[in-house]
């Protein structure tokens, strides 16, 4: 017949596209533009390294290569309702905590500033935990010399 169908291929269901279940929350996009934006421009404030990412499930992780050794100012810029606890480790592995603190998101974000020795060349690790609610906050940082 003309209106035979493959093997294992279904006729579409017609009437639109198919919605995403549960829909995305616009809020998310919003916050991770707002949390790229703080960074600001790096022709006006040099950096090192800087990224942004979503805290999605609570916990986010960065390693960070290439870092000279120097002192370092971190900012963390968090965009959301909770709050972010941050630890900077030394290497590529090991738990030499070489700065710690925490950061208040905002839905506008303002810098959590930490200052950052890194003892010689080589890697850092950024680790940041969610807290109170920051689980789908946006964050982003950057690594400014302050040598």
């Amino acid at each position: 017949s003309d209106n035979a169908s493959l093997p294992g291929s279904s006729s579409m269901p017609s009437g639109g596209p198919t919605l995403m279940s549960p829909p995305p929350d616009p809020s998310l996009d919003s916050r991770f533009q707002a949390a790229s934006q703080a960074l600001g421009d790096p022709n006006q404030q040099p950096w090192v390294m800087a990224t942004a990412a979503m805290m999605q499930g609570g916990d986010y992780e960065n390693d960070i290569n290439d870092i000279g050794a120097g002192k370092y100012r971190l900012y963390v810029f968090c965009a959301g309702t909770g709050k972010l606890s941050i630890q900077i480790k030394a290497d590529q592995y090991g738990n030499k905590v070489l700065a710690s603190g925490t950061v208040n998101c905002h839905e506008t974000p303002t810098a959590g500033r930490l200052s950052v020795t890194q003892p010689h060349s080589g890697y850092l690790r950024l680790f940041a935990h969610a807290e109170n609610g920051a689980d789908n906050d946006a964050i982003s940082f950057k690594f400014v010399r302050a040598d």
